[in-house]
């Protein structure tokens, strides 16, 4: 399994498959982001050295675990840059398993949870003139809630930022990814993920090529706001 003992709360978490409620219950951990997904979030964010990063979808904290404390290695005090929204981390599917991972960890002071749907949470972040430099998107798959996260993270990011897709070989997120390479060109680039990856199989290669890797990035060059009337690029 790579090595994820930079947050030991993480390496046990990946190597037992379980989490802990905040009753005390065993989650079952196995939805959580794959150790070669989080191990790619941390080196992007290292080389970036990122202050502000957000995710969509906190569940068992994996990710979330992963950008606290590369936050803290990264020597930034904590000032709760990591903002996590999740409004279901509280229901008994998940029985606040992700906050209690992160307090396990000694990381909670990075860690701003708003307990809110992102439809409702991006459009105040905005509002509030917040901005990240990289945006991890694991929240719903559903097609319409996928973009709408993409159309504020879009505004939420700094010029250079990242925004990152998980689950993008799902079919309602890779139809996303695909209008965001066919019709967002003018603001959105895409990123290859190859040199943040801690191992480049041939048979990730081969899904790269196809459009079909789990985990899709882009980087944000320019302004969303465009005039009306632009020609609307089959996806």
């Amino acid at each position: 399994m790579p090595d994820l003992s930079f947050c030991p709360v993480l390496q046990e978490m990946a190597a037992t498959g379980r989490a802990i409620g905040k009753s005390g219950t065993i989650i079952d951990a196995g939805s959580m982001s794959t150790p070669n997904n989080i191990l790619t979030l941390r080196s992007l964010h290292l080389v970036k050295r990122a202050e502000h990063t957000m995710e969509i979808g906190l569940r068992m904290g994996g990710s979330c675990l992963a950008f606290a404390q590369t936050h803290k290695d990264l020597g930034f005090p904590p000032r709760r840059q990591h903002v996590a929204i999740d409004p279901y981390q509280n229901n008994s599917f998940n029985d606040g398993s992700g906050l209690r991972a992160i307090e396990r960890a000694g990381l909670s002071g990075y860690v701003e949870f708003l307990e809110m749907q992102s439809c409702s949470a991006l459009p105040q972040l905005l509002r509030d003139g917040r901005s990240f430099e990289i945006i991890y998107l694991d929240g719903s798959h559903n097609f319409e809630d996928v973009l709408l996260d993409l159309y504020f993270a879009t505004k939420l990011l700094t010029k250079g930022g990242i925004v990152l897709f998980d689950d993008s070989a799902h079919p309602h997120v890779h139809k996303v990814v695909r209008f965001a390479g066919r019709n967002l060109d003018h603001c959105l680039r895409p990123v290859s993920l190859h040199r943040f990856r801690p191992a480049n199989s041939i048979r990730y290669k081969i899904a790269d090529l196809l459009g079909r890797v789990q985990l899709t990035a882009f980087e944000r060059i320019g302004m969303l706001e465009r005039p009306a009337g632009y020609t609307l690029r089959t996806f």
